[in-house]
């Protein structure tokens, strides 16, 4: 909700997931291909340089290759993951060394040039600089601030069956619940 709402579409955008190979990851993996996102990850076990692949990336890639034009890459470095994406999002990165902390100005030199920043709590120290953490990239509090209208809205269409509805961008949860 909050990408589309930024940039005004999903289909094309190219998403980088910097960090563990998580629940978040795989969700995002496999929800990507069917938005028309394409997806750049880079895991590595601090830093060790050994990659670590989601649990059901193979299941993915024969799914969603054939049927989606889109691409999941594993990168092998964190310059071929920034290149030219939209989203970065981050959740733990693979170091803890404040030398390889993902920097702004880094972001803004690989990734295109109306990129945006989300990011997965807790936030932990050396992951990203403040200029990014603070800056008018990161779309983390709005992300935030939506998803409650998203779990009302599957909550809603659950007990309901009718989708929630909008009104000069205020939500209304429908009032039958029977």
């Amino acid at each position: 909700m909050t990408l589309h709402e930024h940039f005004g579409q999903l289909e094309g955008l190219k998403y980088a997931w910097i960090g563990s190979a998580c629940p978040a990851l795989n969700t995002y993996l496999a929800v990507a291909p069917l938005l028309g996102i394409d997806v750049n990850y880079y895991c590595r076990c601090d830093g060790a340089g050994e990659p670590v692949s989601p649990a059901n990336l193979k299941e993915l890639h024969d799914t969603h290759r054939p049927q989606y034009q889109v691409n999941i890459h594993e990168a092998p470095d964190l310059h071929t993951a920034l290149k030219d994406v939209n989203v970065v999002a981050i959740n733990g990165p693979p170091w803890t060394k404040t030398s390889q902390m993902i920097r702004k100005v880094q972001i803004d030199k690989l990734a295109h040039t109306n990129w945006v920043f989300l990011h997965l709590f807790p936030r932990r120290p050396n992951e990203v600089d403040e200029e990014i953490f603070k800056g008018d990239n990161n779309l983390l509090w709005k992300s935030f601030a939506n998803s409650k209208w998203v779990c009302a809205a599957i909550i809603d269409y659950l007990l309901t069956g009718s989708p929630l509805t909008t009104d000069a961008g205020e939500c209304h949860l429908s009032n039958d619940v029977s």
